[in-house]
């Protein structure tokens, strides 16, 4: 079973830990000074980000050599 994150959680990111298949990571796109918030899928040895909303245009894109890994989530809390 999936993670629910819903708009506002929270989200403790580790740069320390290793980014496997399945995880969920946080990004930095090439060309982009911006992070985004993905899951990480490695099939045959190619890399992808699965975006978690299911409306998202592109919902699965192949990472280039220039997209970095910043970290992987250890731990999701809500607002109350």
């Amino acid at each position: 079973m999936e993670p629910k994150f819903g708009n506002g959680d929270l989200i403790f990111v580790d740069p320390e830990v290793p980014a496997e298949s399945g995880k969920y990571v946080v990004v930095r796109l090439a060309g982009s000074a911006e992070a985004d918030f993905k899951q990480l899928i490695v099939e045959g040895g190619r890399h992808y980000l699965k975006a978690l909303s299911p409306d998202w245009p592109d919902r699965i894109t192949e990472m280039d050599e220039a997209t970095q890994v910043c970290g992987v989530v250890v731990f999701k809390g809500e607002m109350v």
